[in-house]
């Protein structure tokens, strides 16, 4: 071992270490044998100090009989053509950055040129990229339940942690028409049904609306209007934040119908991307409305939040606590992730991720 990390100092420069020009073998190499140091000089109190102090590490604070009862009834809510599959806790490195656009410094690298698993929905692109590649004649319909690691900061009164459980669908299948409205109700309906299911924890009724978007429309927005989408793109958490107030567009920015008098400049300058949503307003919504007449279908045309990450239609479903507290419990949407790992334009895939952990934390007051 000495010797190859000699070569390496032999051969490389400090800037050279920290650029592409080091083998990912290398670079392994190299981080094994600094770690194997470091960890010489680690004593046990000090193992049990980062346990108590690091947020990366520290247990969860929702019990795991509790997480297990929340996984179990989400699986039960899924109609008979999905599958569960469990993952490995780390993923190919790049895997995120790559397919979704997540900057790395949120992603935990590993020595081993491997990630620690931030979002579910990626590792199920591959597993059924891997599945089509085997046998393209198939839908495949995948579920999931980890535990996903962020090294981003979140604040605290969100609810939001470094390290949570999320329960996560995955659908691929070849390209037609109507295929991501098809998706996107098959999710939607399982996703409406788990959320019901995990009610059972709390003692107030849980309230809900359903925002459906679609991030195409918003990406033409930007480029026909020269925006500058990076600067667009640091607002995705601003809950304030209003594309179309930015940009001075004379449209609503969320509305009850596609169809109403008031979207005459999207429909006018964005017809086909307005036609999806038009299309799922007549064809599809109506099933979910006399499903859940209780709850508010609202077509959110200015979303921001998902561009590089989705490339279609997609929805979120914000939850109302009895104490007002309303956060996203569900995101799902069609992105381009299965067609680019088997470079094949016709292959379309549609994720969710349910936040499971959250709504126990936001929810979560039955009397112990």
């Amino acid at each position: 071992m000495k010797e190859i990390i000699d070569k390496i100092g032999d051969k490389f420069s400090l800037n050279d270490l920290v650029s592409a020009k080091l083998q990912p073998s290398d670079s392994q190499l190299l981080l094994s044998e600094m770690y194997r140091h470091q960890v010489e000089r680690i004593s046990p109190p000090e193992l049990l100090k980062k346990y108590q102090d690091n947020k990366f590490i520290i247990s969860a604070s929702i019990p795991q009989s509790e997480a297990i009862k929340l996984d179990e009834k989400c699986f039960s809510c899924l109609p008979s053509e999905f599958e569960s599959v469990e993952f490995s806790p780390v993923a190919p490195l790049g895997l995120n950055s790559v397919l979704s656009n997540l900057s790395q410094n949120i992603i935990m690298s590993c020595v081993r040129n491997v990630e620690v698993m931030a979002d579910p929905t990626t590792a199920m692109a591959l597993e059924c990229s891997s599945r089509r590649r085997q046998d393209s004649t198939k839908q495949y319909n995948l579920a999931t339940t980890m535990r996903c690691l962020r090294l981003q900061p979140f604040e605290k009164e969100t609810g939001f942690t470094s390290h949570f459980r999320v329960f996560a669908l995955g659908s691929s299948d070849r390209y037609s028409k109507d295929i991501s409205s098809t998706l996107l109700l098959k999710q939607l309906n399982s996703t409406l049904k788990i959320i019901d299911e995990m009610s059972c924890f709390t003692e107030s009724p849980v309230q809900k609306s359903v925002y459906i978007s679609n991030i195409s429309l918003t990406e033409q927005i930007i480029s026909k209007l020269s925006a500058d989408r990076a600067s667009i793109g640091k607002h995705t958490q601003d809950k304030n934040f209003d594309l179309f107030k930015y940009l001075s567009i004379d449209n609503p920015s969320q509305v009850n119908s596609i169809n109403q008098s008031e979207n005459s400049y999207l429909l006018n300058n964005f017809p086909q991307e307005m036609e999806k949503l038009r299309n799922f307003e007549s064809n599809f919504l109506p099933s979910l409305k006399a499903k859940y007449p209780e709850i508010n279908f609202i077509f959110d045309l200015s979303r921001i939040a998902g561009i590089g990450y989705y490339n279609g239609v997609c929805y979120k479903v914000l939850c109302t606590n009895q104490d007002n507290l309303t956060v996203p419990i569900a995101d799902g949407g069609s992105s381009d992730w299965v067609s680019r790992l088997l470079s094949d334009n016709k292959e379309c895939y549609f994720s969710t991720g349910i936040g499971t952990e959250l709504f126990y934390k936001c929810f979560n007051n039955r009397q112990h």
